[in-house]
């Protein structure tokens, strides 16, 4: 009796410790945002994106419903847009303004072996990240109209040097 539970503890153990998969899926046609207050993005280790899945109300039908500036309690963020082809875009918000990043010709590529996505600038790797997990979150709307929380997913994900 002993062995088959110790088994199904075994199993079930290292079915948690295996973390998630993730493949090139996960980020084509995808928009996200993250937290750059003092430029977090670029100084921490742990990087957290939220991704835009809500769109307004009818009259607003083409824009994220996502609040970023409320739930981050400051309007400073990126917003990262993975598109096809490996297009990459990406913008800055300052003040819960918009400024447009520098031209410069970025693209993405996620290598599925070694769980790694990779954003290039003109063809250099510009940076690298590992996703480790991903989870449902609930999030305020910008708009009046949506009055019930919002779901999307956070992904976390490591920077690698």
């Amino acid at each position: 009796m002993d062995k088959p539970i110790l088994t199904i503890l075994t199993l079930l153990l290292f079915i948690n410790v295996s973390g998630q998969s993730f493949s090139k899926k996960d980020f084509v046609k995808t928009d996200w945002f993250t937290e750059n207050i003092d430029s977090l993005f670029f100084k921490s280790d742990t990087i957290r994106l939220i991704q835009h899945t809500n769109y307004g109300p009818e009259w607003a039908k083409d824009e994220y419903a996502e609040y970023e500036m409320k739930y981050f309690d400051h309007g400073d963020y990126l917003n990262f847009g993975f598109q096809r082809f490996g297009r990459f875009e990406y913008w800055k918000t300052y003040n819960n303004y918009i400024h447009s990043v520098p031209i410069a010709d970025f693209t993405w590529k996620f290598d599925k072996n070694n769980q790694i996505l990779t954003v290039y600038k003109d063809i250099v790797a510009y940076f690298k990240l590992k996703p480790i997990s991903k989870r449902q979150i609930k999030i305020e709307s910008r708009y009046a109209e949506q009055k019930d929380l919002l779901t999307t997913s956070e992904l976390t994900l490591i920077k690698i040097k």
